[in-house]
C-alpha cells in the first residue's frame, strides 16, 4: 500500500507548527497518544489524536522547510512514539547550516528536498 503523506505546517499563523489541526480532527485530552515538546525555534507541544497512526503504517513526512530541524524531529518522534514506519522526511527548501537535515539523519530518517541554500 502506497504510504500516507503527513504534512506539517502552521495553518493559523500563530508561528506554531499545527500537526494535529491539519492531519486529526475530534480533540480531547481523553484521546491523545503522545506528545513531543521539541518544535522549530523553542519548545511548544505536538499532539497526534491516538487513532492517527496504525502500528506499522508506512509514512512520508512532508513539509515546506528544514532549517533547525526542531519541528521534523518532534514529528518524527511523536511518529515513532505511534508505530509508524518513517519511510522519509520530505522538504522542498534545506538550508543545511543550520543542521536539521543532519538531525533527522542521526534519527535514521531518509531526508529529500528539491533546494539547497548553504550560508544562511
Amino acid at each position: 500500500a502506497a504510504p500516507d503523506i503527513l504534512y506539517v505546517e502552521d495553518t493559523d499563523g500563530d508561528d506554531r507548527a499545527d500537526v494535529r489541526r491539519v492531519l486529526f480532527s475530534g480533540f480531547g485530552t481523553e484521546n491523545y497518544q503522545a506528545r513531543v515538546n521539541s518544535l522549530e525555534y523553542g519548545l511548544d507541544e505536538m499532539e497526534m489524536h491516538k487513532d492517527a497512526v496504525k502500528q506499522g503504517e508506512k509514512v512520508i513526512l512532508v513539509d515546506d522547510l528544514i532549517a533547525t530541524g526542531g519541528t521534523a524531529e518532534g514529528a518524527v518522534k511523536l511518529l515513532s512514539q505511534m508505530g509508524a514506519d518513517i519511510l522519509a522526511a520530505c522538504f522542498v527548501i534545506d538550508l543545511p547550516d543550520l543542521g536539521g537535515r543532519k538531525k533527522l539523519e542521526d534519527l535514521g530518517v531518509t531526508v529529500r528536498t528539491l533546494i539547497s541554500y548553504e550560508g544562511h
